[in-house]
Parts: C-alpha cells; sequence; structure tokens
C-alpha cells in the first residue's frame, strides 16, 4: 500500500513537471568575441645578496655592518641621534661618482621615497626610506626601544629589501649575529639609558 502512495504522489509530479512551459532560450550574444587579457607577468624578485656581520661598540655609539658581495648594510646608533639604517650597493656607487663626479660645492643629488623592508623568522617590519641616485635607501627612525627592536630582528636573521628602489640595489640575506650579535645589542640597549 506504501509502495503504490509513493508511486502515484511521483506519477503526479512527473505529469505536472512535463506541463511546465521549459525555460527560454538563452540569448545569443552577438558581437566581436574578445581575446582573453594576456596573463600578468610575474614581478622578479629583487636579488639578494648573502651577508656576513661586523660590529663596532664605544661608550656613546654601535655600528653594526652586514657584507653582501656589492650590497652593504650599516646600522648606525649613537646617543642623542636618530638610528640610521643605511643599504647601498658601493660598487655601483663607485663606478657612477667615477662618471659623472659632483663639481665643487655642487648641491646634493635630490632623494627619492621608497622603503627598507625586513621579514625574519621572529618577525618584520618596513620603514619609509629616502632613494638616492644609483644604489642606496636610507632610513632614520627615533633612538627608542621600537628601533633598537628593529635592530634585535636583524640580528636575528632574515631578508632585507629596498622597495622602490632601482635593480642596482640588491637585498641581503642576514646571518643570525650569534655572540657578537648579543654582545652588540647589549651596546644598543645601553644608548637607551
Amino acid at each position: 500500500m506504501r509502495s503504490s502512495a509513493i508511486f502515484a504522489v511521483l506519477t503526479g509530479v512527473l505529469v505536472l513537471s512535463a506541463c511546465q512551459t521549459p525555460p527560454p532560450p538563452a540569448p545569443k550574444v552577438t558581437g566581436p568575441v574578445l581575446p582573453l587579457p594576456p596573463p600578468a607577468a610575474a614581478v622578479p624578485a629583487r636579488p639578494r645578496e648573502p651577508a656576513r656581520w661586523r660590529f663596532e661598540t664605544g661608550q656613546e655609539s654601535c655600528t653594526a655592518r652586514a657584507f653582501g658581495r656589492s650590497a652593504r648594510l650599516r646600522v648606525m646608533l649613537q646617543r642623542g641621534h636618530p638610528a640610521a639604517f643605511v643599504l647601498s650597493a658601493s660598487v655601483v656607487k663607485h663606478v657612477e661618482q667615477t662618471k659623472n663626479p659632483p663639481g665643487p660645492g655642487a648641491e646634493p643629488p635630490e632623494m627619492g621615497a621608497g622603503a627598507l623592508r625586513f621579514q625574519g623568522r621572529d618577525g618584520g617590519w618596513t620603514a619609509p626610506a629616502k632613494l638616492g641616485p644609483g644604489a642606496l635607501a636610507v632610513t632614520y627612525l627615533p633612538l627608542n626601544a621600537t628601533a633598537v627592536g628593529r635592530v634585535a630582528l636583524l640580528l636575528g636573521g632574515g631578508s632585507l629589501d629596498p622597495i622602490g628602489a632601482p635593480a642596482s640595489l640588491p637585498g641581503l640575506t642576514l646571518p643570525v649575529a650569534g655572540a657578537a650579535g648579543r654582545a652588540w645589542y647589549a651596546c644598543a640597549q645601553s644608548l637607551l639609558r
């Protein structure tokens, strides 16, 4: 009895659905067929050079340097002055200076806007930077706990890239600074007291 009731309901549904009008056909598209846009070109990664650290400490200042093949990072901390992060490519700078040496009393070249971006395993940061001619990126930050914290991240190793700089300025792959870096970091923290 149940199966005959189910059969009757299904038959009724099929009969009703057959009586409905089919949906209208999809409208025909007329006009030119536009080609698909070309795939976006991949942004090439900025080359990075492996670096090694060197440290200098004094009573009122601490300087850390990271050297790549041509790129150099210099972090200068001095009591009473902003923290300076300078990324440069010395080979390119030397070539440009010999091609167009500045004349006596010449104004320094105008600098553009960019950024230095660091990413390490313990975190990252981005800071506005001034971009000089050729291969130079400079960031000045107030000498405070935030700047010293950014230095601590650098010492933990990672990648530093100049954003908006010409291709002649490569990024750096910074190694973990180790015991020498920890000793230098103690100098950096002492400048905050």
